[in-house]
C-alpha cells in the first residue's frame, strides 16, 4: 500500500487539519497489452475521490498528448487503475456526471496520444467512432467503451 496526501501526478495538497492522507493499493499486471486502457495495473483499494482522479487523468491525458509519447505514461497507471474501484453510483448526479465527463475526456486523449503517429490518429467519422468503441476502460469492475460512457 502507498499513503499520500499530495496528488501523485499533480501534486495537489489536502487541506491541513484532521485531513487524512489518500490509501492506495495497486498491483502490477505482466499480461499482454489490450485494448483495456486502464489494465496496465490493478487497484485492490483507493481512498482517492473518483472526481479527482478522472480530472487528475484528463490533465495528464493532456500532457500526453502535448508530449507526443507513443504509449500511457507510467506516471499515469496508479491514476488510471484506481478508476477499477471506483463507484459512480454512490455519487450524486452532479459528480457523476463530472466523473464521466472527465473518464470520456481522459481515454480520449490518452488514446489519441498511444496513436502510433499523428497519422495514425481518426481522420474520418468512422475512424472515430471505430476509436470510441475499441478503446475501454474499467469502472467498478465492469468494462465500459468509450462509446458506452458518450451514452451514458
Amino acid at each position: 500500500a502507498r499513503v499520500f496526501s499530495e496528488s501523485p501526478l499533480t501534486g495537489a495538497r489536502t487541506p491541513l487539519g484532521g485531513c487524512r492522507g489518500w490509501e492506495v493499493d495497486l498491483l502490477p499486471f505482466d499480461g499482454p497489452d489490450t485494448a483495456v486502457l486502464n489494465h496496465k495495473r490493478f487497484c485492490t483499494r483507493t481512498t482517492r475521490p473518483p472526481c479527482l482522479i478522472a480530472g487528475e487523468l484528463v490533465l495528464g491525458g493532456l500532457q500526453a498528448l502535448l508530449a507526443g509519447v507513443a504509449s500511457l505514461p507510467e506516471e499515469l497507471s496508479g491514476p488510471m487503475a484506481e478508476l477499477q474501484r471506483c463507484e459512480p453510483g454512490r455519487m450524486g448526479h452532479e459528480a457523476r456526471v463530472c466523473f464521466w465527463l472527465n473518464c470520456l475526456n481522459a481515454g480520449i486523449l490518452l488514446a489519441l496520444a498511444s496513436a502510433s503517429s499523428v497519422s495514425a490518429r481518426p481522420g474520418t467519422p468512422a475512424a472515430w467512432i471505430a476509436l470510441m468503441r475499441d478503446t475501454q476502460l474499467e469502472v467498478q469492475g465492469k468494462l465500459f467503451s468509450l462509446l458506452d460512457i458518450e451514452h451514458l
